[in-house]
């Protein structure tokens, strides 16, 4: 006769292993693209600059997403990293960025977006730590603006 305290342990054994692999599952969304304007730094309101990044969004499960992306300026890639999270109608994503300069400035920053699934429009923030490689300077630096859907032109 088996113990009941080894059955459910094997149970639960059998459980882990045969449904892990498909509740780790990794679900590819597509390509989206937003409309980031510009609209302040840290000295203050600027005259609106847009660009558009482009990213990878992959569901992690629950109301997790990956998300890839970057920002195409020839000669300058400005890359960025990192996740989002579905919180009500809200998708609050936490990115890295990267970018490197012609004139040896290297920038990273630590950017939250916050964007409505309804509108499909928010707003972010992003503050930067940035260092000259030449001059062996640094500059911290704090921007903000709106980011809108767009298509992926």
């Amino acid at each position: 006769m088996i113990k009941s305290g080894l059955l459910i342990s094997n149970l639960l054994l059998a459980c882990v292993v045969f449904y892990t692999p498909f509740s780790n599952a990794q679900l590819y969304i597509g390509t989206v693209c937003l409309n980031s304007t510009v609209l302040e730094r840290e000295t203050g309101a600027v005259s609106p600059e847009t660009f558009l990044v482009k990213y990878d969004v992959v569901f992690l499960g629950g109301s997790s997403y990956s998300i890839s992306g970057h920002v195409d300026i020839p000669e300058q890639p400005f890359i960025f990293t990192g996740y989002g999270n579905l919180i009500g109608s809200e998708l609050y994503m936490n990115v890295t960025t990267t970018q490197s300069h012609p004139d040896k400035w290297q920038d990273t920053g630590i950017n939250q977006t916050q964007l409505n699934l309804a509108t499909m429009t928010g707003s972010w923030y992003e503050i930067g730590n940035d260092f000259n490689t030449q001059s062996k300077t640094w500059d911290k630096r704090y921007t903000a603006g709106t980011v809108a859907k767009t298509s992926c032109l």
